[in-house]
């Protein structure tokens, strides 16, 4: 699974671009996808992109993410890919998280810090945190729930890893 989506948002961090509010100044509001069944809060209301991702296992997926970029605070995104009906057993569902995990670490040029088995509503999943290229600090949560594989990830500068924004917008997420 190609999680190249990344280097937009490191772009997006590095070079602020976005609204000049902090996250304790923006209100948190429920984010509701019904199409993507999930819920999640947002410090401020993020912006939807599709993207296609060519994957070496399953061809071209469709992924969608909500991201929002709070300078000087933090990057918070929620994403998910849809597979082939049949495409996740129970079995590859180990193998799908574990290459979510060295994806984002190679393209984040990270170093995995901690690594938790998780799981939601029975579905398994991992929480992950790594430092990153450019001082970074990324915390996330991946989930394969059905055929289709989420991700709520927030990252932060290096120092801010423990930041209540990042605890906050990570404890929100549920899947529907």
């Amino acid at each position: 699974m190609s999680m190249s989506h990344l280097r937009p948002w490191i772009f997006l961090f590095v070079a602020g671009v976005a609204s000049t509010a902090a996250a304790d100044e923006l209100p948190w509001k429920a984010f509701e996808s019904k199409e993507g069944r999930f819920v999640v809060e947002f410090p401020g209301v993020p912006r939807p992109r599709h993207n296609s991702r060519p994957t070496a296992k399953f061809g071209t997926l469709e992924q969608h993410m909500f991201l929002l970029e709070v300078p000087n605070t933090g990057v918070f995104s929620v994403s998910y890919m849809d597979y082939p009906r049949g495409a996740i057993d129970k079995y590859q569902a180990d193998q799908l998280l574990d290459d979510a995990r060295d994806t984002v670490l190679k393209i984040a040029k990270g170093k995995l810090l901690s690594e938790t088995k998780v799981t939601m509503g029975g579905f398994p999943g991992r929480a992950i945190v790594f430092e990153g290229a450019n001082n970074l600090v990324f915390s996330a949560h991946y989930y394969v729930a059905r055929e289709r594989v989420y991700s709520a990830l927030a990252y932060v500068p290096k120092g801010s890893g423990d930041s209540p924004y990042v605890k906050r917008f990570l404890d929100s997420f549920k899947l529907q």
